[in-house]
């Protein structure tokens, strides 16, 4: 733990702590902030919510090479259920992100090239495509919505009761291939 604690220390650990809580913040009230109409929301949502959990991730991205990254993101998923279960649902959503982030990270060992992440990524779109086309997340999404809320991230909307939901599988491609850029190196500057 000391190992992994030292690397998210210092500055990048205040920044991520300081993140999160300001997005706790922004989740706990957004219910009781502005309402800008659907277009103010979806530039609100796109442009500084989505980046602002995300930069969660990429702040976290030094944990990639720590051990028990699957015993972790094992136990944010069971933390997920439990804090779900209770309906302490900004900190079940939270560790929701934990959980695809660690797990990705971990999945990021077993490939041994590039070419493998390259593979994966022409892959997704088809199977995901076909998923909302006519597969499992139509099915979800049409029939049991309640298994859709748990099984994405939801990012609120301010002023209002609702969510645009991203899901987990979602999440966790995002954590693989951003620390799949940093694992082999993808654009850096000399």
């Amino acid at each position: 733990m000391g190992r992994s604690a030292s690397l998210l220390g210092g500055a990048r650990g205040a920044a991520f702590l300081g993140l999160f809580a300001a997005l706790v913040v922004y989740y706990e009230t957004s219910t009781h902030l502005w309402n800008w109409g659907l277009w103010g929301d979806v530039a609100w949502i796109a442009l500084v919510l989505i980046p602002a959990v995300f930069g969660l991730v990429l702040l976290a991205l030094p944990l990639r090479v720590a051990r028990g990254l699957l015993p972790g993101g094992i136990a944010f998923a069971v933390l997920a259920a439990v804090l779900t279960y209770a309906d302490i649902n900004v900190f079940a959503n939270f560790a929701r992100l934990g959980a695809a982030t660690l797990i990705g990270w971990w999945f990021l060992g077993y490939f041994e090239t590039l070419s493998w992440v390259v593979l994966v990524a022409a892959i997704i779109p088809w199977v995901d495509a076909y998923s909302v086309w006519r597969g499992p997340t139509k099915h979800i999404v049409e029939h049991h919505e309640h298994v859709f809320s748990v099984l994405s991230f939801a990012f609120p909307v301010p002023g209002e009761h609702s969510a645009a939901n991203l899901g987990i599988p979602d999440v966790l491609f995002f954590a693989l291939f951003l620390a799949a850029s940093d694992r082999f190196g993808l654009r850096q500057t000399e």
